[in-house]
């Protein structure tokens, strides 16, 4: 079964491979209409917007990856409070779970950690 990723790297392949096949034949569409001069200013037009194209295809698809794994790393849970959670003494644990169970208004987090860092150890 093929991954997400390497469907989407196909996905890219074949819209970049239809950009620049279709080049020569937009190329060849507009050499009847345009004299000789400013045939080579439409080409490099045609060029740069098909080189612009294939950038953001890939670009894209980039950032689309990186936010699928961003996704995921939220929905796993981050290593800083993993880690933070780690250093927290039984005492603090059984404070934070009735916080949490607690139907007060929440605490936010930072609040919580300043309290933790002007308390003395």
């Amino acid at each position: 079964m093929m991954s997400n990723l390497m469907v989407s790297n196909v996905a890219r392949l074949i819209a970049t491979s239809v950009i620049w096949i279709a080049l020569p034949f937009i190329v060849e569409a507009t050499q009847g209409s345009v004299d000789g001069g400013g045939m080579i200013p439409l080409v490099a037009i045609i060029m740069i917007t098909a080189a612009g194209s294939t950038h953001s295809i890939w670009t894209a698809g980039a950032r689309g990856a990186l936010d699928v794994s961003d996704e995921k790393a939220k929905r796993t849970g981050s290593a800083r409070v993993r880690r933070m959670i780690d250093t927290l003494s039984d005492e603090e644990l059984d404070e934070l779970r009735a916080r949490l169970s607690a139907s007060e208004t929440p605490v936010p987090l930072e609040t919580l950690l300043a309290r933790r860092e002007h308390e003395p150890q």
